[in-house]
C-alpha cells in the first residue's frame, strides 16, 4: 500500500508542544462530506502511520481534499497538490457508506500531499 507524506505549511490554530513538519499517512478510501456551503462533496480519509498529539487529543485519521479549483481528488495520489486537511475528532467513525457531518471533524491544517513511497 503506498504511503503519503502530507507536508504542513499553514497550521490552522496549531497550538501543541512541538511543531508537525508532516504526517505520514495511507488512504483509506474516499468520503462523503456534508451537504453544507464552503465544504467539498467528497474527501480522502487517511489513517496516520503513526498517530499525533494536538490540544492533549490523539489523532489516528485526518480527511483532505484538494484546495484549489481544477485538482482533484485523483491528483492528491499522483502528483503533489496542495489540500486542506481536517482531523477526525475523538470518538467519531468516517466511512463511505454514510456522509459525514461537519461535527466529525475539525478543520485542521493546509498542506502538500506527496507519494512517500518514490
Amino acid at each position: 500500500m503506498n504511503q503519503y507524506k502530507i507536508f504542513i505549511s499553514d497550521p490552522y490554530d496549531f497550538q501543541g508542544p512541538k511543531e508537525i513538519d508532516y504526517i505520514l499517512v495511507e488512504p483509506i478510501e474516499i468520503v462523503h462530506g456534508p451537504d453544507v456551503p464552503n465544504w467539498q462533496k467528497e474527501d480522502w480519509l487517511f489513517k496516520l502511520v503513526e498517530p499525533v498529539e494536538y490540544k492533549g487529543q490523539i489523532i489516528k485519521y485526518v480527511t483532505a481534499s484538494p484546495r484549489y479549483e481544477g485538482d482533484t481528488l485523483q491528483d492528491m495520489l499522483n502528483k503533489d497538490t496542495t489540500v486542506g486537511v481536517g482531523r477526525v475528532l475523538p470518538n467519531k467513525v468516517i466511512a463511505a457508506k454514510k456522509r459525514y457531518q461537519s461535527s466529525d471533524i475539525h478543520y485542521w491544517a493546509i498542506g502538500t500531499i506527496k507519494c512517500a513511497n518514490t
